[in-house]
């Protein structure tokens, strides 16, 4: 019973794996993950640098973001 259960597990995720497929990004997709991106880089030079939690809210908070 195990053997069939696993057997099918195995059967089922692989059927997943084959139909879901990558898409290509639109231009707001991408604009979101390198904003992303500077967001946690910014926060990781922050606090290498020993920036505060408060000041850091205070940075982001003044910071003027473009638009895509």
């Amino acid at each position: 019973m195990r053997l069939f259960v696993s057997t099918l597990a195995a059967i089922i995720l692989t059927t997943g794996s084959l139909v879901s497929q990558a898409k290509e990004l639109n231009k707001n997709d991408r604009f979101v993950c390198s904003w992303g991106a500077g967001i946690a880089g910014n926060a990781q030079a922050s606090k290498l640098s020993g920036l505060s939690l408060y000041g850091a809210r205070n940075q982001l908070q003044t910071h003027k973001f473009s638009l895509p």
